[in-house]
């Protein structure tokens, strides 16, 4: 779409149930001029809640790889005991299985457990947007249909 001030439905991107809360999404570095403010997607408090859930998850899934690896290669380099260097896997594993456990928080109607929307910025005043949600992206396309770079869509 050519614009960088998209209007958003008011309901929630995730479930299609009406919205309460917001995610802010921060827009990236873009000439002076245009808008720099950021895009607020609408987000029901639940929803907005496992978001939260999935996003720590996906922190925490980054951490114990990088300790996995980390500490296979400095171990392997300082030619540490095999039962030290069996550990650290160990460590690894135990960290990503504590933190992926327990419940999403998502409701039946959730498009996903992650994130259900994204904006990527392609040049100048164009974005492309991809929502989890159909329905959520056929309302978002008739708000927009004005601003729809893509003829066959309008």
């Amino acid at each position: 779409m050519e614009t960088d001030r998209p209007s958003f439905p008011n309901v929630c991107v995730c479930c299609n149930e009406a919205a309460d809360s917001e995610y802010r999404l921060e827009p990236p570095e873009r000439p002076a001029g245009m808008h720099t403010e950021p895009l607020m997607i609408p987000y029901c408090g639940v929803c907005l809640g496992h978001l939260g859930r999935w996003q720590k998850a996906a922190n925490r899934n980054l951490v114990a790889a990088n300790v996995l690896i980390w500490g296979v290669a400095l171990g392997l380099v300082t030619h540490l005991p095999v039962d030290v260097l069996l550990a650290v896997p160990v460590l690894a594993a135990a960290y990503w299985y504590s933190a992926s456990r327990g419940e999403t928080g998502s409701k039946w109607s959730c498009a996903t457990v992650g994130r259900a929307s994204k904006a990527i910025w392609h040049r100048r005043q164009t974005y492309i947007f991809s929502f989890a949600s159909q329905q959520y992206a056929n309302l978002f396309q008739e708000m927009n249909e004005d601003s729809l770079t893509d003829p066959s869509l309008r």
